[in-house]
């Protein structure tokens, strides 16, 4: 898997704040919400790119990104609307690289998002598609890892990690959304969850989901 390497700036770690209201305090890992939820989402997918200059997002074609899916807003994954185009901008190639990809960004991202900033990584909207039935197994084997990294939020949560969370946890997350996607459940997409590290997520209820599944496919 090739290494991506961070150099994060202040204006990169502007995005874990989520882009809200002007005047929001941070008080202990955690700010006020938006005024609007629906209004601080949109203005995510419009703001300009904030990927800090030499992160390696490991593209292996721009011309034919191999991950290639739609991107909706957070509050609207499910209504019969197109997805945006362009794709938000926050910081990951989705449009190129997998989940697992995903899960060593956030690994390598820890300690690096500045003294005082939370241990998160906002996610820009949601996105169907991009987690696959292939990457199921390899983020079943990811379940038990303890290894720390950035926690996940929605652009519209009103809450902020006060923790890191676990590549285990956030490869669970992953499996819950795709799930949720298949099901037509949720927000249908990936995040499901507002913020990765308020939910306990019975790993061996995955397992055994994933073995109907399966069984069910046949």
């Amino acid at each position: 898997m090739k290494r991506m390497v961070w150099k994060v700036s202040r204006t990169r770690l502007a995005s874990c704040v989520g882009l809200w209201v002007v005047g929001s305090v941070l008080v202990g890992g955690c700010t006020s919400a938006p005024t609007n939820a629906r209004d601080a989402d949109s203005s995510a997918v419009t703001a300009p790119a904030t990927r800090p200059a030499g992160v390696d997002s490991g593209s292996v074609s721009a011309s034919k990104p191999h991950r290639s899916h739609g991107v909706f807003p957070s509050m609207a994954a499910r209504v019969a609307n197109p997805p945006l185009d362009p794709p938000p901008d926050d910081g990951f190639d989705w449009q190129t690289n997998g989940p697992l990809e995903f899960l060593d960004f956030l690994e390598q991202g820890l300690g690096q998002q500045g003294e005082g900033w939370p241990p998160c990584f906002t996610i820009s909207g949601t996105h169907r598609g991009w987690i696959r039935e292939s990457d199921i197994p390899a983020l079943l084997s990811k379940l038990d890892s303890d290894a720390p990294c950035l926690a996940t939020v929605k652009t519209i949560s009103s809450i902020l990690p006060r923790e890191p969370s676990t590549v285990g946890n956030e490869a669970a997350h992953m499996i819950v959304s795709y799930r949720s996607e298949v099901r037509g459940t949720g927000y249908g997409g990936y995040p499901t969850y507002l913020n990765s590290t308020m939910y306990e997520t019975d790993r061996e209820e995955l397992r055994r989901w994933w073995r109907d599944y399966q069984r069910e496919q046949r």
